[in-house]
């Protein structure tokens, strides 16, 4: 089964007990703006991603298309091999906004 980006959210938010709430607080965001993002209805910025994956305690790349999902750089699922020039995919990510 394919998560899309909603689900991921509400996965995290879930195990770590986060609520909307919580997270419309975080970013300054209603809480009604936060439930389009639990439902898919609509997407947070790249700003709002960053915050969002590190509440989280994930990548916001794993948030976006499934990959790198450890916020150190691991992903469980297939760890690749260490590479000591790797930098965190967040520190990549805010270069880019």
């Amino acid at each position: 089964m394919s998560m899309d980006l909603a689900n991921r959210i509400k996965t995290e938010a879930k195990k770590l007990k986060i609520t909307q709430i919580m997270i419309a607080n975080k970013v300054g965001k209603t809480k009604g703006a936060i439930n389009q993002w639990f439902t898919g209805r609509s997407k947070p910025n790249k700003a709002n991603l960053v915050i969002l994956a590190e509440m989280l305690k994930v990548t916001p790349e794993y948030l976006q298309n499934g990959e790198d999902k450890e916020a150190g750089g691991e992903n469980k699922e297939s760890v690749p091999e260490k590479n000591n020039a790797f930098q965190r995919p967040t520190d990549e990510f805010r270069r880019r906004l």
